[in-house]
């Protein structure tokens, strides 16, 4: 008995903290309540009205809606809530045309918008502590020892969560305090530096992704060469003297910098 007690436990915090990507109806847009001076200035119903902060650049929405439009209706629903919104749109199927009523710069205009479709991650809640079992008669002894199992067990969870907090205060901080959203795409950095005198002549080398740049001053104090060192032709205008100094780096010819990936905030519907 004491086993199935334990397996059901078990299943139960597995049910809780799956989590499962799902396919939802997709606007590509994140909107937040309008200021109710703006909502005043446009003549708005009082709490009427949405504002977008952010467009999904690959988004269905990319080619009709701006940052800062005002969003009054969706077909003929006027809109108050972002979650109002959010439910309106997913109440769709992908391939359905929504119509969009909206200011932009003081002027109503309409857009018409096929919806797509994206995978959006479904998190289970929390944990909630486990309440204390009440055993029945004669069983006290065995339901103890269940208890503070469980107990022991909860502690584990509760440390878990800490130090997966701490890597994610720790990796905010690394990426200089921006911080990371769940499902996002993140675009790797990195940024080196090297100083190095030899023969008297200084070099300074640096990479900011991928980027490389080298800078060459002979012992007068004389800059001789400051430039990028990315292709073979802008390597062969570097001095001859610096020849060693990149070879012992093992500078990467023809290195083509990645795009910046932006990042989809999490509440984008």
């Amino acid at each position: 008995m004491k086993r199935l007690f334990l397996i059901a436990i078990v299943m139960s915090i597995i049910a809780v903290f799956g989590t499962a990507a799902a396919a939802a109806t997709y606007l590509g847009v994140a909107t937040e309540p309008t200021h109710p001076e703006v909502g005043a200035h446009l003549q708005l119903p009082q709490g009427a009205g949405i504002t977008v902060r952010y467009v999904d650049p690959q988004g269905p929405a990319a080619d009709a809606l701006k940052p800062n439009d005002v969003l009054f209706k969706i077909d003929e629903q006027i809109l108050v809530d972002p979650r109002q919104l959010a439910i309106l749109v997913r109440s769709h199927k992908a391939e359905d045309e929504v119509r969009l009523t909206l200011y932009r710069r003081g002027e109503m205009i309409e857009k018409r918008i096929a919806l797509g479709e994206r995978d959006m991650e479904q998190p289970g809640p929390m944990p909630q502590k486990p309440p204390r079992a009440w055993p029945p008669a004669g069983q006290q002894g065995m339901f103890d020892n269940l208890q503070r199992e469980m107990e022991e067990r909860w502690e584990q969870f509760q440390s878990s969560f800490g130090a997966i907090d701490e890597m994610i205060e720790d990796l905010n901080s690394r990426m200089g305090g921006q911080p990371v959203a769940p499902n996002a795409n993140v675009q790797k950095h990195s940024s080196v530096s090297i100083s190095s005198i030899q023969n008297g002549m200084r070099f300074n080398y640096s990479s900011n992704n991928g980027d490389q740049h080298l800078e060459v001053v002979d012992a007068e104090g004389n800059k001789i060469f400051d430039g990028p060192i990315n292709t073979e032709e802008q390597i062969e205008q570097v001095p001859p003297e610096a020849a060693e100094f990149l070879d012992s780096i093992d500078v990467d010819i023809d290195y083509e910098p990645e795009q910046e990936v932006e990042l989809i905030p999490s509440d984008a519907i």
